[in-house]
């Protein structure tokens, strides 16, 4: 689904007569185009279910054979947690493994635009692992901050499913100095917050980074819409109002 951002104003006097223009005949309507993900830097190894449950359980405790078969479940509209035993599982044990995702969208004029996230080891001899707004799908569903921990390639009931791996967060709506959103690990959420998901529910990349404002003893991380337009009009930040002891200013 294209962005609906507004990329100009239209400025008139109301003293004086108007009349609107007619809508050009040629104009594209940004609900009918289609974003694209895809997956590149594959990663040459081969891995299996078994090998992926052994490394993320020794890297961060994580079940991840029991968050497959929980993801896999809800796919076939499970909504609640049902015995594991009940669970379906992969069609193949083979897991395929990718360090980038290339999101092709367009803005309302229908120009294109291209986001690329990555979540690789070494990239550029460093790791990079990016951070991502995504939402489930449903109307009414409230946007999510993840960082991207890996993508995969997996075969479920004759389909390939495209996932991401991902660290999550959870919004804490209070105010801050900067006005931006206020974010917190959700380490306390099932799987310690790690997720699965389709990369079709990411939206696009966000740069997140930790509270710079002291003390920042309950490890809070700001959400930077800053970095340009769109992120900015989408910002969901609260700016903190400061009494007139506290304001320095002519």
């Amino acid at each position: 689904m294209a962005r609906h951002v507004e990329t100009a104003d239209a400025l008139f006097d109301s003293n004086s007569d108007f009349s609107p223009l007619e809508p050009r005949a040629n104009f594209l309507d940004p609900s009918i185009l289609e974003s694209t993900h895809t997956l590149s830097s594959k990663v040459p190894c081969f891995f299996t279910v078994n090998h992926m449950h052994n490394m993320l359980m020794k890297a961060t405790r994580l079940n991840f054979k029991t968050l497959m078969s929980s993801f896999l479940d809800m796919t076939q509209g499970h909504l609640i947690s049902r015995d594991l035993k009940r669970m379906p599982t992969l069609d193949c044990m083979e897991v395929e493994i990718y360090q980038a995702l290339t999101i092709d969208d367009f803005d309302t004029s229908g120009k294109p635009i291209s986001d690329k996230v990555m979540a690789h080891d070494q990239y550029f001899r460093r790791q990079r692992k990016d951070h991502v707004v995504i939402r489930d799908g449903l109307p009414s569903s409230e946007p999510i901050y993840v960082q991207t921990l890996l993508f995969m390639k997996v075969i479920f009931e004759d389909e390939i499913l495209e996932l991401c791996l991902g660290q999550s967060y959870k919004n804490l709506h209070i105010p801050h100095i900067t006005g931006f959103e206020v974010i917190q690990l959700a380490t306390e959420s099932n799987y310690k917050g790690i997720i699965l998901t389709k990369i079709q529910n990411i939206q696009y990349s966000v740069f997140i980074q930790r509270d710079f404002v002291p003390p920042n003893e309950h490890e809070y991380y700001l959400v930077n819409t800053d970095t340009d337009l769109f992120r900015w009009i989408n910002s969901k930040g609260e700016l903190l109002q400061m009494d007139e002891d506290s304001y320095v200013g002519c």
